[in-house]
């Protein structure tokens, strides 16, 4: 994304995964996040890096069968 790899966009295919697997497991289980709480997260976890993680995530989502 222009080179800014610290951006993490969250699409359904993110959230999904977000919730379901990383904060899941976080301190606050069972509270409703909104697509920005997760882009926020994702930019805080994985730092100047978290477009690239994104896009391993999307992908993994993506091709599962």
């Amino acid at each position: 994304a222009l080179n800014k790899f610290e951006a993490f966009p969250v699409d359904t295919w993110i959230e999904k995964y977000m919730i379901n697997n990383d904060l899941k497991t976080s301190i606050n289980k069972g509270k409703s996040y909104t697509r920005i709480d997760i882009e926020n997260y994702g930019m805080k976890k994985y730092g100047e890096y978290a477009g690239i993680v994104q896009q391993y995530i999307f992908y993994g989502m993506t091709s599962e069968k």
